[in-house]
């Protein structure tokens, strides 16, 4: 098993690979603190000290107490910057396509679980959308899109939304008119429409406004790509591809580490009866601590997979199928897990009918070719 990084190095590295790419521009404000321990599911402690790294080492500043504002300016040209933004134009383009399938049912079952409050905080969110400029009008939407898709307390579906939401980002090349202004054109009214489809359920509004958003977005970031690539007379590039990790940042090391134990018995490579190699071994093979060692021991314990045979700390395999059986869920580490299978489930029976008439559309798509 390869060393999983900590929390840290996973929010550090993902708010860099952000600014030094162009997604979050120089000069831009990060969200808050408070946003940014949702977003990621890490603590307020963890994105201090991820600031106060980032702070030193020049990607952002403090400009006040609260706000934090990226402070790293890109130093390649116009024609490298069009360069490094087209190898992601398949990536970005498909994202948008995805989305135009897989969302439009999920704020439809959303809208079911929609109270007053919620909807009335959503229009809160846009007022004054009209106002801003494109890019603070992206903003200020994604805001009420958030609040929805949180009824359903499903961190899974909030961290696919959010990764998409950060992969089909594009950088805009100075000179170039920002390809989503169409879009927001009326913005605040077209928003307060489909809340109105949301407190009467009404799903055939709901699915056309999203289905329209996102298939507009795909055509329209195609066209941008397509003017950047003339201007500059760049052929196109290799391309990106799109891959989501649904544990980067999720899975604590002890929790891998079980698993990883659990798999090589089922696979007989510590046969029932035998002993677990040494927690000075076990250290080494996973880059751990004995602190770490005890917490899997102490897990493995508890689903009757190990059983302590003496004071000096070895572990016999066994199975103990009654005490399986008795097992319950309890504890931060059990409850977590399940809770993320179950989110699982519920992801898969949001996004399930959008990826089918995905792959329809795919296969009509290679039996025309």
């Amino acid at each position: 098993m390869e060393p999983k990084p900590t929390l840290f190095n996973f929010l550090h590295d993902t708010l860099v690979q952000q600014i030094v790419s162009g997604r979050i521009a120089y000069g831009e404000k990060l969200p808050p603190l408070r946003a940014l321990c949702d977003i990621y599911h890490v603590g307020i402690r963890t994105v201090r000290d991820v600031m106060d790294a980032l702070v030193k080492e020049g990607y952002v500043e403090a400009v006040q107490r609260s706000h934090i504002k990226a402070a790293y300016r890109m130093t390649a040209d116009d024609e490298q910057q069009a360069e490094m933004m087209l190898t992601r134009r398949d990536k970005v383009c498909a994202i948008l396509k995805i989305l135009a399938y897989i969302m439009p049912p999920i704020y439809a079952e959303a809208s079911r679980h929609c109270d007053p409050q919620v909807l009335r905080a959503c229009r809160d969110d846009i007022e004054g959308m009209n106002e801003l400029n494109t890019k603070e009008q992206w903003r200020k939407s994604v805001v009420p899109l958030q609040r929805i898709k949180s009824v359903f307390h499903n961190d899974l579906l909030q961290d696919l939304c959010a990764d998409f939401d950060l992969s089909a980002q594009i950088m805009l090349i100075p000179g170039f008119e920002n390809p989503y202004k169409e879009l927001s054109a009326n913005g605040e009214q077209a928003f307060h429409c489909f809340f109105d489809c949301i407190s009467s359920q009404d799903y055939d509004g709901i699915y056309a406004f999203i289905s329209n958003m996102y298939h507009k977005s795909a055509k329209l970031s195609d066209q941008y790509f397509d003017e950047i690539a003339s201007a500059f007379l760049l052929e196109k590039p290799q391309q990106e591809a799109y891959f989501w990790n649904a544990e980067k940042g999720r899975l604590k090391t002890h929790t891998q580490v079980t698993r990883s134990i659990i798999q090589k018995i089922s696979m007989g490579v510590y046969g029932e009866g035998t002993y677990l190699p040494t927690c000075s071994q076990l250290c080494k093979e996973y880059n751990i601590s004995a602190y770490t060692v005890g917490k899997v021991m102490e897990s493995m314990e508890k689903i009757g997979l190990v059983r302590k045979m003496n004071l000096r700390g070895g572990y016999l395999v066994t199975r103990e199928n009654a005490h399986t059986r008795q097992f319950v869920i309890k504890g931060s580490t059990s409850t977590s897990e399940a809770m993320t299978f179950l989110s699982a489930v519920h992801l898969l029976a949001l996004i399930s009918k959008g990826t089918a008439m995905i792959a329809v559309e795919y296969m009509e798509q290679e039996t025309v070719a």
